[in-house]
């Protein structure tokens, strides 16, 4: 069943940080584009993650966000994605991560797959051997004291390789990461972590030790998606490939691949751990001497170029968001919404064409009693000093205030909705009521 969708939205402010359009969405979090706007017309893009909505609550969500942060903010790679900051408002916490100008390796193949095309093989060596450098980086990284952290990623796919329109090529996701550090600790039996076409088999076999290797053999089922067209074993559900890797069973791989290739996933794609590449440099060493046994001089020059001529659909489409986002942001006239613990979004005044512009003060108020009609009962007793009490000589400002009331996490908000009705008043307010 497809999750609900986060309930924040274009125009919140997370700490220094504007949202403006969301950009991904998965099981566990929602990626949005963000501006952070300086002095003197400053600005740039972010991306920010946060934890999805009806998953917030849970702990083992917010330390697997935690612990991406802190494994992969010391990962100092050009081939894998930054993180920049953390930062919690109400409750919200985020990740700040720089902005790839990209998409992903995975919606590039399928989108080349609709128009009866596929990557070229140089080009697949080249991302894939950005990937592993980038990887090398992450299962290199040491604490200080100089001790091995045995980071591993557990989850590369090609949803989680991105490919700027420059031909930069980022790892991003470490949400799932092993590490010796990590606060939340290991799988749980029974639980499997990572996309099972990507899995290598000692990570569904209880009691086997899971390191690099494991990334290696993911490497390597990208690798043959990428000249095959398709994942080993693509016409079994979970379940059956689940089994196999269980049962030491090999993966089936496609015929008619070239030699260089071939050796490539004999040493990537065994079940033997010892047998793989040892480490991610040395895989990166045979996919460049693919690309030399091919003829081939990849680079991210070649990628860019091929992005465009194949695809240039996708910088357009991404151009057009970040133009519509920041034009709605415009349109919004520096309205700051900020976020709430309950998810409240109020809505903007409604004025009268006819009557004088007023600002409206919402925010953080005593506690208040509401009457059937949604005004303070303290307000609709005691008129203002100085106020006329014909209700007809009151100002010309018409207000709907209609307040309903949410219980979560042990405390009461009264949300005040402002429209256009026949109840007159001054100003509006809103509540927070404490039990």
């Amino acid at each position: 069943m497809e999750a609900a969708p986060s309930a924040l939205r274009a125009g919140y402010r997370l700490d220094r940080y504007e949202l403006l359009c969301r950009i991904a969405s998965g099981g566990m979090a929602t990626v949005w584009l963000a501006r952070l706007r300086g002095k003197r017309g400053f600005e740039k893009l972010f991306a920010i993650k946060t934890i999805r909505t009806e998953l917030v609550d849970d702990p083992r969500f917010q330390e697997m966000l935690l612990d991406e942060a802190r494994i992969a903010s010391n990962i100092q790679h050009p081939n894998v994605a930054q993180i920049l900051d953390l930062g919690e408002q109400q409750d919200v916490l985020f990740i700040v991560m720089e902005r790839v100008d990209g998409d992903s390796l995975a919606k590039i193949r399928k989108l080349l797959a609709k128009l009866g095309a596929k990557v070229p093989v140089g080009i697949a060596l080249r991302i894939l051997a950005d990937a592993c450098a980038g990887l090398h980086a992450a299962h290199e990284l040491r604490d200080d004291s100089g001790q091995p952290l045995g980071i591993v990623h557990r989850d590369v796919s090609p949803h989680n390789i991105l490919v700027s329109s420059g031909g930069a090529v980022k790892v991003i996701d470490f949400g799932i990461a092993k590490a010796q550090n990590r606060q939340q600790g290991e799988t749980r039996t029974g639980i499997v972590k990572g996309k099972v076409h990507y899995m290598a088999p000692e990570q569904v076999n209880k009691g086997r030790p899971v390191d690099r290797r494991a990334d290696i053999w993911a490497l390597g089922v990208c690798l043959h998606e990428l000249v095959a067209g398709r994942v080993p074993d693509d016409a079994d559900d979970d379940v059956e490939v689940i089994r196999k890797l269980v049962a030491d069973e090999p993966p089936q791989i496609a015929e008619g691949l070239p030699d260089p290739i071939l050796r490539i996933l004999d040493q990537s794609l065994t079940l033997d751990p010892d047998a793989r590449f040892p480490t991610a440099a040395a895989m990166q060493l045979a996919l460049e001497g693919a690309i030399k046994d091919f003829g081939d001089t990849a680079t991210a020059n070649d990628i860019a170029a091929f992005l465009r001529a194949e695809l240039p659909e996708l910088e357009e489409r991404r151009r057009g968001l970040i133009a519509r986002s920041i034009e709605e942001a415009r349109d919004r006239g520096g309205t700051q919404v900020t976020t709430s613990g309950d998810d409240v979004a109020f809505a903007p005044t409604v004025m009268r064409s006819d009557a004088p512009r007023r600002s409206v003060s919402v925010g953080a108020a005593r506690p208040v009693s509401v009457d059937a009609r949604g005004r303070s009962r303290d307000a609709a007793r005691r008129p203002r000093a100085g106020a006329a009490r014909d209700p007809e000589a009151r100002p010309s400002m018409a207000m709907d205030l209609a307040a309903s009331v949410r219980r979560r996490r042990g405390s009461w908000v009264l949300a005040a909705r402002i429209g256009d009705s026949r109840a007159w008043c001054s100003r509006a307010r809103v509540a927070a009521i404490g039990t």
